[in-house]
């Protein structure tokens, strides 16, 4: 297990000291030597350390923040706002064969937000503006909605304690089907972390809490502490549970009183998840697994009992209420949401805004006039409208290219993407313009001989093993947005 370490350390004024510069250089030096991510803020210097707990080097760190304590050359920062954390500790648990996990938190990519509710008190949701994509989104209140497809899968799968209630659509147009998903079954018994005991939680579920213990178990993490008393020290701890209380089934929550906390998934009905595409890899957060004999002297187990998200009265009122809204969705269907131009160019700019580093700014006239003398075929105004929003952006991870990366091709770059497209594979269709690199080596372009009047045209995926086309859109709008629908836009 990582630590990630996170302390604030601020110089003494230089007036008090002898020799400020020189000072300064030792103290750096020093820090550099075991911790090469600090980066300064004025005369504060953030210090980013990971290691294990059993590691020489978190000793060491910690014997070097001692020492500045001491000489007084540095002193660990006290801000005046105690509201604001300047230092914490995030525990980090490795998905691999030493750690074994077996259950994992389930934490989504995407969050949405209800437009409203039901008289229930059941959220409401607007069908279209849901995360283009996404299968699964984080609500409020650590609730979790999936789409029809994760619904379906898990059912077919015949996995148990996963209920799923449908979310009323009141947008204008037809859309995917969401559900409320939770579980009823209790994860088991839970461990307090060697930092800080859940009993001592100002909100039972909270993940970031402060340090409460006098005694890790760990030496230079007791001088740690020590270090730390008075300050706002903020600790990120993995959930702990006890091996003999685990429950048989794939899904599981966390309940305390009358609170609940995120759902949980088992490793195998996980990696069925993501094996479907249903999940990420990095939407799972792994738990550690102890060994019941842990629980004392340090280790002390807390009770979770069954918490029903409703009671039995409440659930049938609200399957009643379903299956009103399924009744209501049968005999009304909405229209469909034509795409359009300017909506999928606004999306491209929100990926932008959010994704900087991926996305680059807007192609200028001369760069796409010199574009379009460079290659065979015509350019649509569509795609030129494109490059002039975004001149090339790298999208991962992307469902075209089986959750791996694609290339929005810069204008300065496309002739000689062009020339390399079509002579790797000669028998590409006539008129075929590639304009996006796929990483599964995929062509994907579009088809210059069918533009219409409104600039916009048909565009192809073809196959890398063969030139047949795999899939089609109608229009440079529709491939936009399913070309970007695994952006994270906020």
């Amino acid at each position: 297990m990582a630590i990630h370490l996170s302390i604030s350390l601020r110089l003494r004024p230089p007036g008090e000291l002898k020799d400020w510069p020189k000072d300064v250089a030792k103290w750096t030096s020093d820090l550099a030597a075991q911790c090469p991510k600090g980066f300064w803020k004025g005369d504060r210097c953030d210090a980013h350390f990971v290691a294990g707990l059993d590691q020489p080097q978190f000793g060491e760190f910690v014997n070097l923040v001692e020492r500045f304590e001491r000489d007084g050359t540095a002193v660990i920062f006290r801000p005046p706002s105690v509201s604001i954390p300047h230092h914490c500790l995030i525990e980090e648990l490795d998905d691999d064969a030493k750690s074994n996990c077996q259950w994992y938190w389930l934490a989504p990519r995407y969050e949405a937000e209800p437009s409203g509710e039901t008289d229930l008190g059941l959220p409401t949701i607007k069908g279209t503006e849901m995360p283009r994509g996404a299968t699964l989104v984080g609500a409020e209140e650590q609730t979790i909605w999936v789409n029809e497809r994760f619904r379906r899968f898990v059912r077919k799968q015949k996995w148990r304690n996963f209920e799923t209630v449908q979310l009323k659509d009141v947008g204008r147009f037809a859309a995917d089907t969401w559900h409320l998903a939770w579980s009823d079954c209790s994860l088991g018994k839970v461990l307090d972390s060697p930092w800080t005991s859940m009993l001592d939680r100002p909100e039972p579920m909270a993940s970031v809490l402060q340090a409460s213990r006098k005694s890790t178990g760990n030496a230079a993490a007791d001088r740690l502490l020590r270090l730390m008393a008075g300050v706002r020290f903020h600790i990120d701890a993995i959930f702990r549970v006890a091996r003999g209380a685990l429950p048989q089934s794939e899904f599981a929550t966390l309940a305390y009183d009358t609170c609940r906390g995120p759902m949980y998934v088992r490793r195998d009905a996980k990696e069925a998840l993501v094996a479907e595409r249903l999940l990420r890899e990095d939407e799972c957060r792994p738990v550690l697994v102890e060994e019941d004999g842990k629980e004392s002297p340090i280790w002390r187990a807390v009770p979770h009992r069954r918490v029903p998200l409703f009671t039995p009265d409440v659930l049938t009122r609200v399957r009643l209420e379903e299956a009103a809204i399924q009744t209501a969705a049968e005999r009304n269907p909405k229209p469909s949401r034509k795409a359009t131009l300017k909506r999928s160019l606004a999306l491209l700019k929100s990926c932008r805004r959010a994704n900087s580093q991926d996305f680059r700014r807007a192609a200028t006239a001369k760069q796409i006039e010199q574009l379009k003398s460079q290659i065979a075929w015509p350019l649509p105004s569509s795609w030129e409208a494109v490059l002039r929003t975004c001149n090339g952006a790298r999208i991962e991870p992307c469902e075209l290219a089986c959750d791996t990366a694609c290339e929005i091709v810069s204008a300065p770059q496309l002739p000689k993407f062009v020339r390399k497209q079509l002579e790797s594979e000669p028998e590409l269709p006539q008129g075929f313009l590639p304009v996006v690199d796929s990483e599964t080596g995929d062509y994907i372009g579009l088809d210059s001989s069918s533009i219409r009047p409104d600039g916009e045209c048909r565009v192809m995926l073809l196959s890398h093993e063969e030139p047949a086309v795999e899939r089609e859109w109608a229009s440079v709008a529709e491939f936009l947005e399913d070309l970007l629908a695994g952006c994270a836009i906020g």
